[in-house]
């Protein structure tokens, strides 16, 4: 097979996972081993269950290389049932150019831990949960 005779070199599939994830104060909290050959192109979260505490608070979705990779952070407060990520100014920089003004994606060639944290904790006194939905192509390593 030569690398132009127009057969596909590789197969890959469409994925969604959805992670149940609840912060635990600053630590960061790993919630996904991402596997290699991943195109993350979408990831939203939605609330199960609100937390309660200061409204400065935030809670961000990333990986081990940028903490707000993916959700760029949401109030821990937010309602149940609340969507984030559904508007462009919610999502980090993997998912969202605002200088081009277009939806991105991020590849892994390697294995990844995507995380979530919680920054600037001075009073949250229940931890939210909620879940993140990831939707992307994965490429087979054959």
């Amino acid at each position: 097979m030569s690398p132009n005779d127009g057969t596909p070199y590789k197969t890959g599939y469409q994925f969604c996972e959805v992670l149940k994830a609840q912060t635990a104060g600053l630590t960061n909290t790993t919630i996904w081993v991402i596997p290699p050959g991943t195109l993350v192109k979408d990831v939203w979260v939605r609330v199960l269950t609100e937390g309660n505490g200061n409204t400065t608070d935030y809670i961000t979705v990333g990986d081990e290389d940028d903490e707000d990779g993916f959700i760029a952070g949401f109030d821990p407060n937010s309602a149940a049932g609340t969507i984030i990520g559904d508007d462009p100014t919610e999502r980090g920089a993997y998912l969202y150019d605002g200088t081009k003004k277009a939806l991105c994606g991020k590849y892994y060639s390697a294995s990844k831990n995507m995380i979530v944290d919680c920054e600037v904790v001075t009073s949250l006194t229940t931890n939210p949960i909620f879940e993140v939905i990831v939707s992307g192509i994965r490429i087979n390593p054959n």
